[in-house]
């Protein structure tokens, strides 16, 4: 009967709508946008695991802000956290979100600002989407992550070498889970004695996103764009952003279905049989 049900899905899914689409996994059951956006506390977190530089994917980002403030119209009222800032930017950051805000410069030159020492700032192009909604609708854009030379230095030597005084305070290892499927991923590309401090320096990544999303914003409505290995399964920074935060956390899987099979399609609605869901919603982008 479940596999019934996936295939009647599957080819509903060919047929009966050509917008974006939400599936609740909770609930089992299909949405448009706004029906989405209704559900959505008007306070919290909600967290955006992505694929990164899938045009599709960026341009549902902003889709999905969109939608959420415009329900609960807390224009000028949150903020955007993003993986790919340090927050040791943040100052930087801020004043170039102002200046683009302000019609100083073009999109291609605030991501040059922001990042420096790309030969490539043109890739971060597809992210346009989400700093256009966040101008639009009056938020703030937030720098939460570590620098790199921070996670070399638990690469190299483990937790323990990183100065005690960059450590946010609610620090601890992963769970079993995340660790499993962190060996998964690198798949050998890393030497197994090296494995635990790379998972150390993973899990610093979670806890420090989670920790400067709290202290660098001043919305109760949050939104975070990470990669989707940070926020799968319920784990990772949404495992960290629970210990700190006192409104509920909403995570969202977004996904371009066009490049989903029927196994990777039928996983993304039911989940795995070892970890569960992957969120509370998938988002279907490229929804035809």
């Amino acid at each position: 009967m479940r596999y019934l049900l996936v295939f009647c899905l599957f080819l509903a899914s060919f047929s009966a709508f050509s917008e974006d689409r939400v599936f609740d996994t909770k609930l089992n059951r299909f949405l448009t946008v706004k029906e989405f956006a209704d559900l959505i506390p008007p306070r919290g977190q909600v967290v955006m695991g992505e694929y990164h530089y899938q045009g599709n994917i960026q341009k549902a980002q902003g889709v999905i802000i969109q939608a959420i403030v415009d329900r609960h119209f807390r224009y000028d009222d949150f903020s955007v956290s993003w993986e790919f800032l340090n927050y040791t930017d943040q100052t930087a950051v801020a004043e170039s979100f102002l200046g683009y805000r302000n019609g100083e410069f073009d999109a291609l030159e605030l991501f040059k600002k922001w990042f420096p020492a790309s030969t490539k700032p043109e890739q971060n192009l597809p992210y346009k989407a989400f700093v256009d909604v966040t101008k639009k609708l009056g938020g703030e854009v937030i720098a939460v992550n570590a620098p790199r030379k921070h996670k070399r230095v638990i690469t190299a030597g483990g937790i323990d070498a990183l100065d005690r005084d960059l450590l946010p305070p609610t620090y601890e290892v992963g769970s079993k889970n995340y660790l499993k499927r962190f060996k998964e991923a690198m798949g050998g590309h890393v030497p197994e004695d090296k494995i635990r401090n790379y998972f150390e320096a993973q899990c610093y990544t979670d806890t420090m996103m989670a920790h400067q999303m709290m202290a660098y914003s001043a919305f109760d409505l949050q939104f975070l764009i990470v990669g989707a290995f940070h926020s799968d399964y319920l784990d990772g920074v949404v495992r960290e952003i629970g210990k700190t935060h006192v409104y509920e956390t909403t995570t969202v899987k977004i996904v371009d279905k066009a490049e989903l099979d029927i196994t990777a399609y039928r996983e993304m609605l039911f989940g795995s049989r070892s970890y569960g869901a992957f969120a509370d919603y998938i988002f279907f982008t490229n929804w035809k």
